[in-house]
Order: structure tokens, then C-alpha cells, then sequence
């Protein structure tokens, strides 16, 4: 890729790129939700942009997805009935020989979107393929993951944490949705079928926004360098959102269409959810004739929506020809968990800026006791026929509280 570059006032640069490598992603689905999401996002990609892969120790899982690159998990142990929830079955299926197999099919991807649920048997497995993706391949992946409903009971939260704590420590990037957040956004009259199909398709459309953060030409930069510093090892509570219009929609009300959409996301878990953000990710992808106006209108009616707020806001805005009739807003919010330590009152940290100081201590007559008339037997100028605790100001435990 050649780069022309044109100086412009002060620090700022203009970027004038040529002959673009666009790059070629390839979108995972690991496990029975994974599966899902990836096979909403292949119906929802009518661009065809990127490659897809699904991996799962369910066959049935696998036959009835629409994506014809599928790769049996650990059939062996599971004979093609999945894991039920067994996480030990999960890490176990990524032997040796399926390992080289997945080394096979990533090969020829410069870059990757996992999506799975975490909880689940399979999806235990998930820090041996971020493994192969950071150490074996060298090359960028997102792990895209929810979290399970309240519902799903204190073992699928248990396994889920594990997960996502391995995952923290072996992915380069980890967003992790809770599953719960659905129930704030969605009407509580929609059926129950409405309403997971609403999650899947959000799930779907936001891989395909990172996937466009990845792929397109950037005309503010939003990349993958951003999310690294934002979600590297660090433990997150992040919600999505997605606004999605096309353009031959009435001119008019697109703009605020479009944030209106995004507000009202099934993923994003309330309006008033998403001001709790310690940081804020915003991307807007449109083709190259979409209008200035409107982009900077939805860009400052976003922006505004924090006004006053200590959010850092990362915004970038991708240009896709291949968005010709299409543009999606997508803002992924996170609030960073701190851990919180606990320490013993009693104990003063090691570089404490306040440090404890051991008060004078008064002055004491040791008396030699019956020794007072006898000549002093002394070592070094000690006088050894005085008791150690009294000679050296011992203060002796008796039990006494």
C-alpha cells in the first residue's frame, strides 16, 4: 500500500492513500449462539465483504446454519450432541488435530471477529483459539461475547467469568454483552421468539460494524489500535448499539431516524444506560456521497448527547462504496470495572506516603536485681546478667486482652 501524504496547518495531516489492501476478515462463530450471530450476519451481509467460519460440538447446530464453512468440534467426545454445558468437554474438544485445523482455515484472514455466548460447554474453549489468533498467527481479533440472563442460574454465570477472565488474559480484544440488557430495552409485551431474533440481529449487524472498522477506508480514524487500549486485559461492562437507515429514506427525518434507532437498541439496555460509560466508541460508515451535512449532523447530535458528561468519546467514520444505499451508526459504550482490594487496616502499604512513625520511648532504669552488688559479667560491653527482655525493652505477650 503506497501513502502519499500532504501537510497541512499546525500538526494536522491530510492522508491520501492509493491502491488500498482492503482486509480480508474472517467472522467466527463458536458455539450454539455464536453460530447464530455469525449466520445473521451472513444474511445481513449483502455485500459479501467478508469470510465466515462456524465451529461448534453440536452437528445440528452446524447443519442448520446457512454458512457452508462449518468445522466439526471434538465430535469424537460429544458424537455431535454438543457439550451440555460441560466446560471441560468444551476445552477438550479443541485437541491437537482440530487445532491444526482451525491454523488451516485462518491462514489466509488478516484479521478476526469471534462471536460466541459465553456460559455454554463450547465457548470454555474460546482462550485456546485467541491463543492461535495472538501467538500462533500474529494477527488482530475481537471477541465479541454475551453474557448469560439471570436466569440461566449460578453455574452459567461461574463458567462464563472463568471464560471471560482467561479470555481477558489471552485476546487482544474482549467486548462482553450481557445478555440481561434486553430485557430494559425491549417492550415487555413482545413474544419471546421477536425478542431473541431482535438480540441475534443486533449481535450480527455489530460484528459487522467492527468488521467495517477493520476493512474500510477511514476518513476519521477509529481502529483497531482504539479498541486495543480501551478494552486490552481490562475487565468491561460494554453495551451495543446500532442505528441503520438507507438513504432513499425521507431526507427529512433520516439523521435523527438514525439516532433514534441507535438509542432504542435491544443491546444498548436504555436510554438512560448509556451515560453510565466510562468510554464511548462511535463509528458511522456510509459510502462516499453521502452527505457532509447529515454526517456531521448525526456526529454532533451523538456528541451532544454527552455534553457535560466525563465520557471520552473515540469517534471515526468509515467510507464503503459498497454502501450505496446504506448507513449504520454503531456506538459500543463500556464502563471499565475496577477490582477492588481489600487491605487490612492494620497494614500500611509498602511506599505509603504517610508513614508511620514509632513514638519516642521514655527513658527506663534497668535495675540489676540481686546482681546490683556483684561484678558485672559483660560481652562486648553488655551486660549479661541482665534479663534480654528488660535489657533489650521486650514487651512480652501474657494472653491478656
Amino acid at each position: 500500500m503506497s501513502k502519499n501524504w500532504k501537510k497541512n496547518t499546525g500538526c494536522n495531516r491530510v492522508l491520501i492513500m492509493e491502491n488500498i489492501v482492503k482486509e480480508k476478515i474472517l467472522l467466527i462463530g463458536v458455539g450454539g449462539a455464536g453460530v447464530k450471530f455469525a449466520s445473521y450476519a451472513k444474511k445481513l451481509d449483502s455485500r459479501n465483504v467478508i469470510d465466515y467460519l462456524i465451529i461448534d460440538t453440536d452437528r445440528q447446530s452446524l447443519e442448520d446454519s446457512c454458512i457452508d464453512n462449518k468445522l466439526p468440534l471434538g465430535f469424537d467426545n460429544t458424537e455431535g450432541y454438543g457439550c451440555g454445558g460441560d466446560s471441560r468437554k468444551g476445552i477438550n474438544a479443541f485437541g491437537y488435530m482440530v487445532r491444526k485445523k482451525i491454523i488451516e482455515n485462518l491462514k489466509d484472514s488478516t484479521s478476526f471477529i469471534v462471536v460466541g455466548g459465553l456460559g455454554g460447554g463450547t465457548t470454555a474453549g474460546l482462550s485456546i483459539l485467541a491463543g492461535i489468533i495472538k501467538n500462533k498467527l500474529k494477527r488482530p481479533g475481537i471477541f465479541l461475547c454475551t453474557t448469560p440472563f439471570s436466569f440461566e442460574g449460578a453455574v452459567a454465570d461461574k463458567n462464563a467469568t472463568k471464560v471471560a477472565n482467561d479470555l481477558q488474559a489471552s485476546a487482544d480484544v474482549l467486548i462482553t454483552i450481557s445478555n440481561n440488557l434486553m430485557s430494559a430495552s425491549i417492550p415487555p409485551e413482545t413474544g419471546n421468539l421477536e425478542s431473541f431474533e431482535k438480540v441475534n440481529i443486533e449481535i450480527a449487524r455489530a460484528a459487522l460494524g467492527l468488521s467495517e472498522i477493520l476493512r474500510c477506508e477511514k476518513l476519521i480514524t477509529n481502529n483497531f489500535a482504539h479498541f486495543k487500549r480501551v478494552f486490552n486485559k481490562k475487565k468491561n461492562d460494554s453495551a451495543i448499539a446500532i442505528g441503520h437507515i438507507n438513504k432513499s429514506d425521507n431526507k427529512e427525518t433520516r439523521a435523527n431516524s438514525i439516532i433514534d434507532k441507535m438509542l432504542d437498541s435491544p443491546l444498548l439496555g436504555g436510554r438512560k444506560q448509556i451515560f453510565n460509560a466510562d468510554i464511548i466508541l462511535i463509528s458511522l460508515t456510509a459510502d462516499k456521497n453521502f452527505p457532509i451535512s447529515e454526517m456531521k449532523f448525526i456526529l454532533d447530535s451523538v456528541s451532544e448527547l454527552f455534553k457535560g458528561k466525563n465520557i471520552e468519546l473515540i469517534v471515526g467514520v468509515n467510507n464503503d462504496d459498497l454502501y450505496d444505499d446504506e448507513v449504520q451508526l454503531t456506538v459500543i459504550t463500556t464502563r471499565l470495572v475496577k477490582d477492588q482490594v481489600k487491605q487490612n487496616s492494620t497494614i500500611l502499604p509498602r511506599y505509603a506516603k504517610n508513614k508511620a512513625k514509632q513514638p519516642e520511648l521514655p527513658l527506663v532504669s534497668i535495675s540489676r536485681g540481686k546482681f546490683t552488688k556483684t561484678e558485672p559479667f559483660t560481652v562486648d560491653g553488655v551486660d549479661m546478667d541482665i534479663p534480654t527482655v528488660v535489657r533489650k525493652h521486650i514487651i512480652v505477650d501474657k494472653g491478656e486482652r
